[in-house]
């Protein structure tokens, strides 16, 4: 890919999530250009760690660079929202970690947003394009493995308020909209699927 012609990013939010994704845009030789954290010392550390050459501590300000053409938002989920709306507002496309919105009228707002401006919003959840995942659902459109009536699933690790506080917190949206969002993308994945299947 000619880098001179890809998408500028720049990244909301300095952690451990926005750090992981680093990689990703590195392989898809994506530029990051700029940084904007709550946190200026972490800013500064996360620019410094990935070579990123502008920062920018107030987000509303940020936005309005021209130095950048799309977002990465990987900043508290109880900001997604205000954030995804105000990056939209400001012109630039985006790319958001789950949950996108922590509520059905956000969502709502978010998407009136993004059709009105005509920028790009997308919800970044992983799981859809793993291989067995889409496996299971091909399997589960032609009701291979039967009709499907129950969903269930396990991380495989356990975690407690100590180890993973934002999943026991209401403000960030729990378990729910942290776990639990990728079963219920899946059931919709299949359940959508299934109706199309028996037309």
């Amino acid at each position: 890919m000619d880098t001179n012609s890809a998408p500028r990013f720049a990244v909301i939010g300095t952690g451990s999530m926005a750090a992981a994704m680093m990689s990703t845009f590195d392989h898809a030789s994506v530029r990051v250009v700029a940084v904007s954290s709550r946190d200026a010392a972490r800013e500064r550390q996360f620019a410094s760690a990935f070579h990123i050459p502008t920062v920018g501590e107030k987000v509303e300000s940020f936005l309005q660079s021209s130095e950048f053409d799309a977002v990465y938002i990987a900043n508290a989920s109880a900001e997604h929202g205000s954030t995804v709306i105000a990056a939209l507002e400001a012109g630039k496309a985006v790319l958001c970690e789950k949950p996108l919105a922590l509520s059905a009228n956000e969502a709502e707002r978010i998407a009136d947003v993004a059709r009105r401006t005509g920028k790009l919003c997308m919800e970044g959840i992983w799981i859809p394009i793993l291989a067995a995942y889409r496996r299971f659902v091909e399997l589960a459109r032609t009701n291979a493995c039967g009709k499907l009536t129950h969903l269930f699933a396990d991380f495989g690790y356990p975690v407690n308020e100590k180890t993973l506080p934002r999943l026991f917190s209401p403000a960030a949206g729990g378990v729910l909209l942290d776990r639990g969002i990728y079963l219920v993308a899946l059931a919709l994945d299949v359940c959508i699927l299934s109706r199309w299947s028996s037309r």
